[in-house]
Parts: structure tokens; C-alpha cells; sequence
């Protein structure tokens, strides 16, 4: 009944334009690059417009970095009023503990599953009632190519995977990197990238979910490897860039041909003052394949026992999943709003083409449903080991991720 007068009374709050009180949230978040502080900005104001107060705390460059940061706060009983985090086990097993606002009943009065991309309000759902929202949709598969490093040395700008490969020895050849890469996930990111590039969205899928061992252990298998082998002999491991970010500033500034990265580089590439199409261009799938690997960002709300928060973070969570908020925030980004009825004719045309591939035929499956997170980790620590040490051939690597998924148990 408390709850249910709570939300109430934030609706009207809301329809009436007027804050249904006053209070300071803190958010957490590991955003750090330059357009994502743009775009938490974004965030802050809408909120700060309620008559509440954004208090922004940035705990880390990723959430690995700021998980643990996170986590003991919420158990010491010491919350934030709001975190970005990952939705998994370990937000449900908060959930599970009553650590977690319910939203159910915000997300019912605002008929979030009319308007919010189910792919991304399913994750936030536990049980059967909802405890987070998502803000973005994240598209994966993206090469971010400086035109004016081709132009100025008389190279045709690549269109795709392989025509990069074939400029790559002339822009070494004048001591340009043509990729820059970023050590850790995101260097994992770009190999799962140009796996499924090379590969192509029917023969991935066939190996990862259908299991096809012969497809797998074949020349078709053997083009992934191929693909990898040649993005290692174009990345000096010992310069990698701290930061996804460091990396992406390395293709603003001209010190690298391109790099591989999610929509987010497109944000930093704008925010450093360049335009797509004249400056820098971007190929979904690498150019190669027209399929695009998604997430999401997801905010939760921690338990708060302050009857005056738990109306402010109500208020955010509605503020989040307004139509002009997620245009705000996610055209500083560089990512998709999350909401089917958000109008994007103001987003480059960089957004509009992975608007238009999600929208095109059938999506990628995630991979957590198509293979077990052990496998997956195994995958993901074959091919950073293959990419990090040269005498590890294509062969060796192609038989053992064919055991990989030989042994992988059925989902």
C-alpha cells in the first residue's frame, strides 16, 4: 500500500510538471570518456528539472573497475539512489535479498512494454516483475576508419574488412598503425567482431549454437582464424592503449588508420569535433557483414529506507525512459534510445544505418544463448592468446576451438 501510494503520487508529480519533492540521488556509473560525460550530463539535467538533484559519481573506467566499489555499498546499507549495472546472477541474487526498488508498478503505469525494446526490459525482469530499466541499445560490430589518414597519402578510403587489409602494409610502410587497439575487453570485443564479420551472421550461428564441428574444423572455420592472424601482425601489444577511448582518440588525431570498437567510438569520434562521412567513416559488420551484435546500459535502483529517495528515484527512473531524454543522451553517445517511439531524424548517419540493419531481418542470437559462459570464456581466452603470442599457429587454434564447442554442454 505504501509503495503503491508512493508511485501514485510521483505519477501525478509527473503529469502535473511539478517535483513531487526535493531530493539529492547519487548515481554511480563508470562512464569516463569524453562523450559519455556529455552524455551523462544529459542525464542530470532532465533529472535536475524534476526539482531533485543528479549527484554524479564516476567510480571506474569499466565495470569491472567499479563492481566491487559498487557491490559494497549496497551491502553495507549504505546505497547509492541509483547504479548503473550489469544484469546477471549477481543483480538477481540482490534482488533475491530485497536490496533491489521494485518498478513493476512504475513500468505498468507508464506501459514500458509498449514503447521499451523487449530484448532489453527482459533482462530487468526477475521473477516476473521488473527492478531496472534499460537506457541504450549498444551495437557491437563497428570499424571506425580516419578518411583523412587514406586521403592524405593517396590511399582509396576501405569499405570494408579486406580492402583494409590490403592498404595496411602501405600505411606501416610510412609508419602509421593502421589499427588501434585497447588492451583487455575491449581487445576482446574487436576479435569477437572480426570472427563474426569474416564468418558472417548464418555460419556463426551455425557453429556457436548449432554446434556444426565440421563447419567448425573446415576452411570456412579456418577463415576466422585467418582474419585473427592478420589483425595481430597490425597491433604492437606492448603500445596498446589504456582505454577503449585512447584508442579512439589515436584514430581522431590520425596516429592510427582505424579501429574496431561499438557504436560508443562514434560518440567520441563527434565529441573530438569530427563529422561522419567527411572525417571518419564507420562499417557496420566491418564492412563485410550486415548483422550486428547488441546489449544494453541498465540502471537499478538500490533499496532505500528514506520514504523522500525512494520517491526521487521513482522520478528518475521515469525521467530516464522519457522519449526526449533517451534522444538527448544517447545522440552524445553514439548508441540507440531504447524506446520503438523516440524520433532519431536528428541522429547521424551512423545510427541510422545500425537502426537499419536491427531492423532488417532476423537479430543475432546473444551468446549466452547460444553457448554456456565457461565455453564462452574459454573462446574469449583462446583468441586473446592467440592474438598476444605469434607462435601459436592457425591450426593449433582452429583445433582447439573446435573442442570447445565439441564439449560444449547443450543450453
Amino acid at each position: 500500500m505504501i509503495k503503491s501510494s508512493v508511485a501514485a503520487g510521483v505519477a501525478v508529480a509527473l503529469m502535473l510538471g511539478v517535483p513531487a519533492h526535493a531530493a539529492d540521488i547519487d548515481v554511480t556509473h563508470w562512464w569516463g570518456a569524453g562523450s559519455d560525460k556529455a552524455a551523462v550530463a544529459e542525464l542530470a539535467r532532465a533529472f535536475d528539472a524534476t526539482g531533485n538533484r543528479w549527484v554524479d559519481d564516476a567510480v571506474g573506467a569499466s565495470f569491472g573497475e567499479a563492481y566491487g566499489v559498487i557491490l559494497s555499498r549496497i551491502l553495507s546499507g549504505k546505497p547509492m539512489g541509483a547504479t548503473l549495472f550489469v544484469s546477471g546472477k549477481d543483480a538477481g541474487d540482490l534482488v533475491a535479498a530485497g536490496l533491489m526498488l521494485d518498478l513493476t508498478e512504475l513500468a505498468a503505469q507508464e506501459d514500458w512494454r509498449a514503447s521499451v525494446n523487449p530484448q532489453l526490459l527482459d533482462p530487468c525482469t526477475f521473477g516476473g516483475k521488473v527492478f531496472c530499466l534499460p537506457v541504450s541499445l549498444h551495437t557491437r560490430d563497428w570499424m571506425w576508419i580516419n578518411r583523412h589518414v587514406y586521403e592524405s597519402n593517396g590511399l582509396a578510403v576501405p569499405a570494408n574488412w579486406n580492402e583494409f587489409l590490403a592498404t595496411a602494409p602501405q600505411l606501416q610502410a610510412k609508419g602509421i598503425a593502421p589499427l588501434a587497439m585497447a588492451s583487455g575487453w575491449p581487445t576482446a570485443s574487436a576479435l569477437g567482431a572480426i570472427e563474426l564479420a569474416v564468418l558472417g551472421r548464418e555460419t556463426y550461428v551455425r557453429i556457436r549454437k548449432d554446434r556444426d564441428i565440421a563447419l567448425a574444423a573446415g576452411p570456412e572455420g579456418r577463415r576466422a582464424w585467418e582474419a585473427l592472424d592478420a589483425a595481430r601482425k597490425l597491433v604492437d601489444l606492448a603500445g596498446s592503449a589504456p582505454q577503449w577511448q585512447d584508442a579512439v582518440a589515436q584514430v581522431a588525431r590520425g596516429e592510427a588508420a582505424a579501429s574496431i570498437m561499438g557504436d560508443v567510438a562514434g560518440g567520441e569520434l563527434v565529441a573530438a569535433g569530427l563529422a561522419p562521412g567527411s572525417d571518419f567513416d564507420c562499417l557496420p559488420g566491418l564492412g563485410l557483414a550486415p548483422v550486428l551484435e547488441t546489449g544494453g546500459d541498465f540502471f537499478f535502483f538500490p533499496s532505500n529506507v528514506d520514504p523522500e529517495v525512494t520517491k526521487a528515484q521513482l522520478v528518475l527512473a521515469s525521467t530516464l525512459l522519457k522519449a526526449e531524454t533517451q534522444l538527448a543522451f544517447n545522440l552524445k553517445r553514439g548508441a540507440l534510445p531504447v524506446r520503438s517511439d523516440v524520433d532519431v531524424a536528428a541522429a547521424n548517419d551512423c545510427v541510422k544505418q545500425g537502426l537499419d540493419i536491427l531492423g532488417a531481418g532476423a537479430p543475432l542470437p546473444p551468446a549466452s544463448q547460444m553457448l554456456d559462459a565457461d565455453s564462452l570464456a574459454l573462446i574469449a581466452d583462446l583468441q586473446g592468446a592467440f592474438f598476444a603470442d605469434s607462435t601459436i599457429t592457425i591450426e593449433q587454434a582452429q583445433a582447439r576451438f573446435v573442442e570447445i564447442i565439441k564439449n560444449a554442454p547443450p543450453l
